[in-house]
């Protein structure tokens, strides 16, 4: 039989019921027939005259509530008579209706599909079955046990009663029979959301899926057609064959959020529905009536919200401008709580220790630590305490188009640890801005001018001098001269722009200070000084880099010749794998340089590849610029090395401002100066910087949209991509499908754990070696595969020699001599390789502090290259107990003369020369602290090895910026408990005035609050500025 002869079948009429005035189906119909319909005087019995049979029973004693035998549930019919029955048998009935209940929900669906080519449902369709299923489900039939056939009443007491049995035990109850649709609905349940997660992580389109659902539908139904299989048949009717139906299954809203519309001109925001109105029977459009001052003339924006569209039927729409997606942060945020694990993993932070002078995450920054405590009372000290970053970022979502850019408001837990804090997964997406061509985000979040302001800088009240028709100056790095900004102050004149009547006089303040309105300010304890940080990889590498090498090809102190050896040198350096993107083609390329290849250049390949092409003082002053950077790159930072890096950039400031005149000093080279405010508040760069929301525009950006009402589109495909994240999978086959729903591949900062990285720090930079447990092999993980090796006398010499260095107070025995011999190592997150695996080797190119030039161990050295040959394990017996450790045998390359030839940090050392086998030939697996470059070329005559290290877990911004970004600036800021529902304000209000067009900007917003066991509460921030001068393109 044909899968709709059976759907056919099953439609079948209903009769009409006299005793419940209602359609029952046919097998209930003569079962009520039975029961209640007299024969002889062919008349029903209703439910009114067994009431008042019931009350004259009563009146003479025959009828006891109590001991009254229960309804016949075989006899109900539809839902509310389900529910009766269940009501008259108690609560212990509920169980057993739990498949019928939700057996009924898969058959309304199931008809649903049957109907949904026709566009119609069947409500008798739709009851019949809910009634067979009822049935079979419960096992009422004619042949069956009543209750009038076998239950007796016990009249005798209780206690009495109770004696008599004492030591029987009553039968067990029969086993409820599963509904035969149970399996096969939670397989197709699955299914669905495999299909939803899938589309959402391989950016798969709509009609992709929607095809896919087709064709799986009439796989299905030849499926049972040949094999003629029930569950096969069960699966077919239930699958959906739209997208539609597929979201209707699995109960997905895509259009769970708030839509706004936005004046084009002003960006004030309106409901949709007051866009337009009725005037003389005709529908127009309504205007914006903002007024941005009190005095002077055009008081009203004026502009239309919505435009005209006639359709090709001639029927007249209006559709907004622009449209602002708004969603709500309240839900993502219980949404994110209710994940498992998410609230424990949020209190991992109280567990964070680190010593003093070392900076490994946001909570060593003076921001978070001011913040424990406020006002004499805890903080973040107290429990349940939430911590937000918001970051305002645009991109363009069209691959070949550049005339359309998109902004998108992103919220980042910040309690979560840092492996987990920049998951996709776990990032808040609050809205989605429209296309808007003004201001950085700095302006509109914190309340300052744009950086071709006079008073351009937010850290700072240094005058930069400029007009209109030249170029602002921005020289000057004696920072003794610059007036600190203090937010007392910056209240005060805030406050006085906001008073202003005029807008001749609002701009004439905002320029005279430098500062604009923000209502973020109403909150007491906002800081719009520190909370505004400033962005490294905008700041540095796409702002500093990338203009100086534009000004050495602008001044041809590089020519096209030397571009082309530039390009030969890099192509010889031999990196390794796991730095990012490699600056390849810089002849023709540099323009188009992503973050990830400007900081590669800087760091590795610059001081190398830039020898005997630039001039000497100019490299001399790019190297000052090269060494700063790599003090600050490191995931892990010591206050020395701040310092350090601080009094570089300055010294680059003044160097830079000698070569190349006044003029050439960018903004950014005057922020590099208050970088060391920004680390000191918020921790290393690494937990600030923007590389993470670069990779996140590149996943909205490769989602699949149309031309027309972008925002909405990806809000909507948002949607349904989070709600696989949130949804409860069922019980059922979790086992079997739950690891499929785990990401292949690694998010940023998944490869870095920060507990992590602080041990290996200490273990790599320790000066007493006694002070490190070093049989704690916690960090060192080592593959499945080995050889066992024998150690000849003069390594076990060596090997005790070392051992003794390492515990000079304890008494140590080799115990034997045999080792476990690997040919990789994964220290932490990262992978080191050896001589002994060929796939491996690139990675087998360490540095480390240990090595003195005679083969001896010195801790106090500057970190040596070396190649490690292979790894060993073996057991030492330390003070009679035997203790397992791990060493790296290493070939350390000796020093040449010709060390500094291209100045640091690109180093020159001996090709084939390797130190003399001494002690220092082996050293503990922990010790390792990075990678090197590096790559074989002839230098006076001979052949030399030129190294250039790579920072130690560069590999967490290996990314890929798909745009070119000119500037980008952070704000922070904290929020109290008791300012709750400002976020969700300030959200929908924040892009007013962000009308940036290709330019990036970042703001970080710190909201906390309290969450109780019953609701979360979420701390959040608002903010609206004003309209001001729009500035040339700077780049930050």
């Amino acid at each position: 039989m044909s899968l709709w002869s059976q759907s056919r079948l099953r439609k079948q009429s209903r009769l009409w019921c006299g005793h419940c005035n209602e359609y029952l189906s046919r097998a209930a119909f003569w079962k009520h027939r039975k029961a209640h319909y007299n024969v002889h005087s062919q008349r029903w019995t209703t439910i009114k005259d067994d009431a008042e049979n019931v009350e004259q029973e009563a009146k003479r004693g025959k009828y006891d509530p109590e001991f009254h035998e229960e309804p016949d549930l075989s006899d109900s019919s539809g839902d509310e008579d389900l529910e009766t029955a269940i009501f008259n048998r108690g609560s212990t009935q509920v169980d057993d209706c739990e498949d019928s209940i939700n057996l009924g929900d898969d058959v309304d669906f199931l008809s649903a599909m049957n109907d949904d080519k026709d566009g119609n449902k069947s409500d008798e369709a739709i009851s019949s079955d809910t009634d067979s299923e009822t049935e079979s489900n419960f096992g009422f039939s004619d042949g069956g046990c009543t209750d009038e056939e076998d239950s007796e009443a016990w009249h005798e007491d209780v206690d009495d009663l109770l004696q008599d049995v004492a030591g029987d035990e009553p039968l067990p109850e029969p086993v409820r029979p599963q509904s035969s649709i149970r399996a096969p609905s939670t397989l197709l349940q699955w299914f669905v959301y495999f299909l939803l997660f899938w589309q959402a992580t391989c950016k798969i389109s709509d009609n992709g899926l929607e095809w896919l659902l087709r064709f799986m539908f009439q796989f299905l139904h030849v499926m049972v057609i040949t094999f003629n299989s029930d569950y096969i048949c069960q699966m077919a009717l239930m699958l959906p064959t739209s997208l539609y139906l597929l979201r209707k299954f699995v109960n997905l809203n895509r259009d769970n959020f708030v839509k706004f519309a936005v004046c084009p001109k002003c960006a004030s925001l309106y409901q949709l529905e007051s866009c337009t109105r009725l005037v003389g029977g005709q529908i127009v459009s309504n205007i914006c009536t903002r007024k941005a001052f009190t005095k002077g003339r055009n008081r009203e924006c004026g502009t239309a919200l919505a435009r005209k569209v006639i359709l090709g039927s001639g029927k007249v729409c209006f559709y907004p401008h622009k449209l602002y997606c708004f969603n709500s942060v309240i839900d993502q945020i219980e949404g994110l709580l209710k994940r498992p694990g998410v609230p424990e993993m949020c209190e991992q932070w109280r567990e964070h220790k680190v010593e003093d002078n070392i900076m490994a995450d946001i909570y060593d920054g003076s921001i978070w630590k001011d913040f424990l405590k406020y006002k004499g009372n805890d903080f973040l000290n107290a429990p349940r305490n939430l911590t937000f970053a918001i970051n305002v970022d645009w991109f363009q979502p069209f691959k070949r188009r550049n005339d359309r850019s998109v902004g998108v408001i992103y919220l980042v837990f910040l309690n979560l640890p840092r492996e987990q804090r920049f998951k996709w997964e776990n990032i808040i997406v609050a809205g989605i801005v429209p296309e808007m061509t003004d201001l950085p985000a700095i302006r509109k979040l914190c309340g300052f001018k744009g950086h071709s302001a006079h008073r351009g800088c937010s850290k700072c009240f240094k005058y930069f001098p400029g007009s209109f028709s030249e170029k602002t100056d921005y020289s000057g790095f004696d920072r003794d001269s610059w007036p600190p900004r203090h937010i007392s102050s910056h209240r005060a004149h805030a406050e006085m722009v906001r008073k202003a009547s005029t807008q001749s006089k609002h701009e004439a303040l905002a320029t005279k200070y430098g500062v604009y309105y923000s209502c973020l300010l109403q909150l007491e304890y906002f800081d719009a000084v520190r909370f505004a940080v400033i962005d490294p990889m905008h700041n540095l590498f796409l702002g500093t880099a990338k203009q100086v090498f534009k000004l050495w090809v602008k001044n041809n102190l590089l020519t096209k010749k030397d571009l082309k050896a530039l390009e030969e040198r890099i192509h010889l350096f031999d990196v390794g794998t796991g730095v990012g993107r490699l600056p390849h083609r810089i002849a023709s390329n540099y323009g188009g340089y992503t973050a990830s290849q400007w900081k590669n250049w800087t760091l590795i390949y610059s001081m190398f590849c830039l020898k005997d092409l630039l001039p000497e003082r100019h490299l001399r002053c790019w190297q000052t610029f090269v060494l700063a950077c790599q003090y600050l790159c490191m995931p892990i930072l010591s206050r020395a090395d701040i310092l350090k890096a601080d009094l570089l950039f300055v010294k680059f400031g003044g160097r830079f401002e000698c070569l190349y005149s006044k003029k050439a000093v960018t903004p950014n080279m005057h922020l590099h100066c208050h970088l060391k405010e920004c680390v000191l508040d918020y921790g290393p760069l690494h937990a600030f910087w923007c590389f993470s929301f670069e990779r996140f525009n590149g996943i909205l950006g490769a989602m699949q949209v149309n031309g027309r009402s972008v925002e909405v589109q990806l809000m909507r495909k948002l949607l349904a991509g989070r709600f696989v994240w949130d949804v409860e999978f069922p019980i059922e086959f979790r086992d079997h499908f739950m690891p499929h729903f785990a990401l292949e591949k690694t998010d940023l900062f998944e490869g870095f754990i920060v507990k992590n990285g602080t041990e290996l720090f200490k273990y790599a930079f320790c000066l007493n070696l006694e002070e490190c447990h070093w049989s704690d092999l916690t960090l060192v993980k080592f593959s499945n595969s080995f050889k066992h090796c024998s150690l000849d006398d003069d390594e076990l010499k060596m090997l005790l020699e070392c051992d003794k260095a390492l515990y000079p107070s304890k008494e140590i025995e080799l115990s034997s001599s045999i080792a476990r011999k690997y040919s990789n190592v994964m220290l932490g997150t990262e992978k080191f390789g050896s001589k002994m695996d060929c796939r491996n080797l690139r990675s087998a190119r360490i540095m480390a502090s240990w090595s003195a030039d005679d083969g001896s161990i010195d801790t106090t050295v500057p970190k040596r290259p070396g190649i490690v040959n292979f790894y060993i394990v073996l057991n030492v017996k330390l003070n009679g107990e035997f203790c397992q450790h791990a060493f790296a045998v290493v070939w350390w390359y000796k020093a040449d003369r010709d060390q500094g030839y291209f100045n640091k940090p690109a180093q020159v050392w001996k090709r084939f020369d390797y130190k003399p086998c001494g002690p220092a030939l082996f050293m503990p697996v922990q010790r390792i602290w990075q990678k090197f470059a590096c790559c074989s070329m002839k230098i006076n005559e001979a052949e030399k090895l030129v190294i250039s290290p790579i920072p130690s877990f560069i590999d967490d911004t290996n990314l890929e910026v798909t745009q070119e970004i000119e500037r980008g600036v952070r704000a922070t800021s904290a929020f109290k408990e008791d300012d709750p529902v400002i976020l969700e304000c300030a959200i929908k209000t924040c892009f007013k005035t962000l009308k940036v067009r290709q330019k990036r900007a970042t703001t970080r917003i710190r909201v906390e609050g309290k969450i109780t066991d019953k609701q979360t509460r979420s701390v959040v921030s608002s903010r609206r500025n004003q309209r001001g001068h729009s500035g040339g393109p700077v780049q930050q």
